[in-house]
């Protein structure tokens, strides 16, 4: 059976809820929300842009910027968006995982989970 990618925003929703009853928890449960998120919606585009193109993005790191490019640079407005969005959402994952030093609220994480459900919806 193949992964679903999608189930990572299912994960996200479940990590956003935990911090909500956690208080404790709740800005690491936040931050691991945000990251799979990203990651749900990452897939997503890239295998919807591998299908398009008809050939893999790279194997390595620079596959995140490959799939924000292709989509933000394509002809079809809808899925330009789509490709600034992940963009976005690649920033908040960024601070999330890496800036110990930025606090990450609630709000934060409830907008990288919509803007990933966005993409996972309105990108077939």
């Amino acid at each position: 059976m193949v992964f679903q990618w999608g189930e990572f925003g299912k994960i996200a929703q479940n990590l956003y809820q935990f911090g909500q009853r956690d208080s404790k928890l709740c800005e690491a449960a936040y931050r691991c929300a945000i990251s799979r998120s990203y990651y749900a919606a990452f897939h997503h585009l890239r295998i919807i842009g591998e299908i398009e193109r008809r050939r893999p993005f790279s194997k390595t790191g620079t596959a995140h910027s490959e799939v924000i490019d292709y989509f933000s640079k394509h002809a079809d407005r809808q899925k330009q968006v789509a490709g600034n969005n992940l963009l976005q959402l690649k920033r908040n994952r960024r601070k999330s995982d890496y800036v110990e030093s930025t606090k990450i609220s609630d709000g934060t994480a409830q907008f990288s989970i919509a803007l990933s459900n966005q993409i996972y919806q309105n990108i077939r």
